[in-house]
């Protein structure tokens, strides 16, 4: 009877905790979509490119007619799971390891991701360390 009771409560807490995180007006998911929208906009235009675009980057790399980094930001396990031939993996909040692998400040960088999110912060705070731009690729892996 006591683990029945344990059970109950606990499983009235998950259901509690998970209605909670996923109300409709949860403050936290407006202030994330603003945080997200002042990074974005810290991106030029002009350093984004589509699908398209970035393929044509690719197998221009691939072919050796263009030196680019093409640099993967998912998850270890996503990478794992998945990645673009020739794409080198930094996970998204470990930024601070490209200017050491990438000397040249006028590299050409094209960042990646299955989602905007993490793809946008490497090109937004770039301009602030040793590198002077990269490229995001918009649509990235999965519409938003």
């Amino acid at each position: 009877m006591k683990k029945l009771f344990v059970l109950a409560v606990a499983v009235m807490f998950v259901v509690g905790v998970a209605g909670l995180a996923f109300a409709g007006d949860n403050p936290l998911r407006a202030a994330e979509k603003k945080f997200n929208s002042e990074i974005a906009s810290l991106v030029p235009s002009n350093h984004i490119i589509n699908a398209q675009q970035f393929h044509k980057v690719w197998e221009e790399v691939l072919a050796g007619k263009r030196k680019a980094h093409l640099i993967d930001v998912r998850t270890d396990t996503e990478f794992a799971a998945f990645h673009i031939e020739g794409t080198d993996h930094v996970m998204a909040g470990h930024w601070y390891v490209i200017p050491k692998k990438i000397k040249d400040p006028n590299a050409e960088i094209y960042i990646w991701c299955r989602t905007h999110h993490r793809a946008i912060t490497g090109p937004s705070i770039f301009p602030v360390s040793c590198i002077k731009s990269a490229t995001k690729m918009s649509g990235c892996m999965m519409k938003e």
